[in-house]
C-alpha cells in the first residue's frame, strides 16, 4: 500500500515543501510561500497522530515514519505590555457610566494580570481586604495579593455595587443588564478605553 512506502525522507521533503514552496493562501493569485513554523507544527502533528493512528490502533504499519521528526522551533512572540506613563493615560482616560467599574477592572488587568475569563467569573464572595481568590484555567484556585491601588479601586466600586439590584446577586461585575458582565462585553470595554 502507499502508505507503507511513505518514509522518513518523504516526511522531510513535506516539511522543506511547506517552508519554501506552499503557498501561503492557496486561493489567492498573489500569495507569499512558504508556512509559517506553527502551521508547518500543526500539519506535522496531524500526520504523526495519523501515523500513530495506523500503528497502534490498526496495526498496518510496523513503524511510525514520524517518530524522530522534530517539530519546527517556534518564535516565542514577546508580549505586548503599556509603559507606566501609558498605564497611567488609560486609567485617566475612563469616563462613562460605568466609571467605577471600568477603572476597577482596568486596575485589576494592569495590576494583578488576570485573564479576561478570571475577571468576568469573579464574585462578591471572592474578595478579601488584602487579596482575592481567582477561579482559573482547569478549574485551578489561587490567590492573588493586592496592592493599595487595586484594593482602594475594588473598595471604591464596591460601594457603587452595593446600591446595584443585580440579576445575579453574586456576581463581582455587571452589564448594563445587571447580569454578569461578559468576556466579550469585558473586551469591547478594554478595547474602547485603549482607543481613547
Amino acid at each position: 500500500a502507499f502508505v507503507s512506502s511513505i518514509r522518513l525522507t518523504d516526511i522531510y521533503d513535506y516539511l522543506s515543501y511547506l517552508s519554501r514552496d506552499r503557498l501561503q493562501h492557496q486561493n489567492s493569485e498573489i500569495s507569499n510561500k512558504g508556512l509559517s513554523p506553527a502551521s508547518r507544527a500543526r500539519k506535522l502533528a496531524t500526520i504523526r497522530s495519523f501515523f500513530n493512528y495506523l500503528c497502534n490502533k490498526r496495526h498496518l504499519l510496523e513503524e511510525n515514519p514520524c517518530k524522530d521528526v522534530d517539530t519546527p522551533k517556534q518564535m516565542k512572540a514577546l508580549p505586548r505590555y503599556l509603559t507606566l506613563e501609558e498605564s497611567e493615560r488609560l486609567l485617566n482616560s475612563v469616563d462613562g457610566m460605568h466609571k467605577e467599574r471600568d477603572f476597577c477592572i482596568l486596575t485589576i488587568f494592569l495590576n494583578c494580570g488576570l485573564r479576561i475569563s478570571e475577571i468576568s467569573g469573579m464574585n462578591l464572595s471572592d474578595i478579601r481586604s488584602d487579596h482575592i481568590r481567582v477561579l482559573g484555567k482547569g478549574n485551578k484556585e489561587r490567590v492573588v495579593y493586592l496592592n493599595d491601588a487595586t484594593a482602594q479601586a475594588i473598595n471604591d466600586y464596591l460601594i457603587v455595587r452595593r446600591d446595584i439590584a443585580a440579576v445575579d446577586r453574586n456576581a463581582l461585575f455587571l452589564s448594563s443588564r445587571r447580569t454578569r458582565i461578559t468576556r466579550e462585553a469585558l473586551h469591547a470595554m478594554v478595547k474602547k478605553s485603549l482607543l481613547r
